[in-house]
Order: C-alpha cells, then sequence, then structure tokens
C-alpha cells in the first residue's frame, strides 16, 4: 500500500491531504459487485457461503475488487502556515463512469473476466 497525496485549492490558501493506507476492506465481503451474493439479494432462508482470497488481492481490477474502502492516516498541510492537521478515515473507491479526462467509459473499465 503507497502513500498518496490530493491537493485542493481554496480562495485563500491551498491544502494538500497526504493518505498512508492501513488496510483495505474488499466490499465484495457485503455484496457489492459479488458475482453470486449481491448486496441485499435473498438467497433462501438459511443460505450461507463464504468466499477467500489472500489480501492485497492478485487482481485487483476483477470486477468483484473494484469497490474498495481504505482506512488511511491523513495528513493535511495548508499553503497559509497554520499547524498541519492529523488524521484517520475512510476512503471509499469506486469508478461509476463515463468520466472522459481519466479516459473511463463505464463501470466496467479495468474489469478482465
Amino acid at each position: 500500500m503507497q502513500a498518496f497525496t490530493l491537493d485542493y485549492e481554496f480562495e485563500n490558501f491551498s491544502a494538500t491531504l497526504t493518505f498512508t493506507p492501513r488496510v483495505h476492506f474488499q466490499m465484495s465481503g457485503l455484496g457489492y459487485l459479488h458475482p453470486e451474493w449481491g448486496h441485499g439479494m435473498w438467497k433462501g432462508e438459511s443460505s450461507s457461503t463464504r468466499d477467500e482470497f489472500t489480501l492485497p488481492v492478485t487482481n485487483p481490477m476483477d470486477m468483484m475488487f473494484l469497490h474498495v474502502q481504505t482506512l488511511s492516516d491523513v495528513l493535511c498541510t495548508f499553503s497559509d502556515g497554520r499547524d498541519p492537521q492529523h488524521g484517520m478515515g475512510v476512503l471509499e473507491t469506486l469508478v461509476l463512469g463515463p468520466y472522459k479526462p481519466s479516459g473511463f467509459t463505464g463501470l466496467g473499465d479495468g474489469f478482465t473476466p
């Protein structure tokens, strides 16, 4: 897991958020984008199953693994000299496309069956 930054421009200052990921949570475990057990899907009165995979997942571009929540430490630094702020949060990632600036055409971008 690699740190990354996001820059925000405001009217009188800018802020840089540096995310340092701690752990990824694959939302397919709750049924999101799961091929057999979709979120909220009725499977019967007493149906159950389990999936097993190694983290980090081997193919993060597989449709089942596109929806992720990442617990991260976050450092916010400001261009106007105020003290940096430290925090922790969850960053949810799912590209719903299309998004022309990045070349995304739809939900399946990156998906390889």
